[in-house]
């Protein structure tokens, strides 16, 4: 990582999807870094558990953490007219990093498509 007075101005991830998503919008966003950087590490760790009880579907969870795309964007999507994943992933590129998030679009597309 490369930052200028607490903001990210560059970084390069290699194998760390979660992280390489938060830095990635945190770049997109300009928005300064916590204090404690090695967090940021923690996304890709063993230890690594989202919040107990949050909501799976709330609009802001996070579906693909290699492009950041969380449910919002791909609701937003189905109410445009995507109906596959296929069509998911060309419009918001959630699914073409490392394709692990497919199964949690496909839940995203039964649940909002009408």
């Amino acid at each position: 990582m490369v930052t200028r007075d607490g903001i990210l101005d560059g970084f390069v991830s290699v194998g760390m999807p979660r992280t390489a998503a938060e830095l990635t919008l945190l770049y997109q966003r300009g928005s300064e870094l916590r204090m404690n950087r090695s967090l940021l590490l923690r996304f890709d760790g063993p230890d690594f558990e989202p919040a107990a009880g949050a909501n799976a579907l709330a609009p802001d969870a996070t579906v693909c953490w290699c492009n950041g795309i969380t449910v919002g964007a791909i609701a937003d999507s189905i109410g445009g007219g995507q109906t596959t994943v296929a069509c998911i992933e060309t419009a918001t590129r959630a699914g073409t990093g490392c394709g692990g998030c497919k199964g949690r679009i496909l839940e995203v597309l039964e649940r909002f498509a009408s």
